[in-house]
């Protein structure tokens, strides 16, 4: 358990490149938003294959822990992964717990963040954003083989969301990850996707901070009564900020706070 645990740390350090931009940063506190902020801007050779936070890294390998060691059925997925490196977290999870019998399921357009076609009336900030988060599929694809991570346990879903979610070919899910940033793409990530994690298993989503994200959230748990407690991962240099939010998913009745 010691090897895996450093094995998973030492991953977690590479993905979103606190080996080479970490500094004197204490690895808990180190955001590669940081630097995009700032305004400096990071060489093409050393742009991270993930942009999460460690405190977002650290929550996603416990709740990954809580199912597998609570025996909840399913697989991984993450809607929206740009470059692969969540994914790629959760695929090296589970090679290093030598779980063989657990898929990541890795779904992206692969041309970035779609315009809105279906909510027109959703005043959504994301459709004013010139960056649109694209990745090539083969460039995630070499991430993937890069740490010897590209095998039959991943599986991709090409498309975007509204075309590419309802006949992908995934069943039950223990731990589902939103990164989808607007309104339209999480909607319709949640309308494919929530209805297939097992009881026990968790919900995640990345853009909170968004309001149109946040609202088509919001929105879907009141049209399906979804009353499980909204939990949420804080920013780990103080200030109060929301990093990420999720629940567990099954009976709120019988979830523990």
């Amino acid at each position: 358990m010691e090897l895996t645990n450093h094995y998973l740390e030492l991953l977690k350090r590479a993905l979103n490149n606190y080996l080479y931009l970490g500094g004197n940063i204490p690895f808990e506190q180190f955001e590669i938003s940081d630097f995009r902020s700032s305004g400096w801007t990071i060489p093409e050779s050393s742009q991270p294959h993930s942009l999460l936070a460690t405190v977002k890294l650290n929550a996603l390998q416990l709740l990954m822990y809580d199912v597998v060691c609570n025996d909840v059925p399913g697989d991984f997925i993450e809607a929206g992964i740009y470059k692969g490196g969540t994914a790629i977290f959760m695929r090296a999870f589970l090679k290093a717990n030598n779980i063989t019998d657990r898929i990541v399921w890795a779904a992206d357009s692969f041309e970035g963040i779609p315009p809105t076609k279906k909510y027109k009336h959703i005043d959504d900030p994301v459709e004013k954003w010139t960056d649109r988060w694209a990745a090539d599929y083969e460039e995630v694809r070499n991430n993937f083989n890069r740490y010897d991570l590209l095998d039959e346990q991943v599986k991709f879903i090409t498309g975007y969301f509204s075309d590419s979610l309802p006949n992908a070919e995934y069943d039950r899910l223990s731990l589902a990850r939103l990164d989808a940033d607007s309104y339209e793409s999480t909607m319709d990530a949640l309308e494919c996707i929530y209805p297939r994690i097992s009881h026990g298993g968790y919900l995640i989503i990345d853009d909170w901070h968004l309001p149109s994200c946040r609202q088509a959230v919001v929105d879907y748990r009141k049209t399906k009564a979804i009353l499980n407690p909204v939990e949420f991962i804080m920013g780990a240099r103080g200030g109060g900020y929301i990093q990420e939010a999720f629940w567990k998913v099954g009976d709120p009745s019988k979830v523990i706070d």
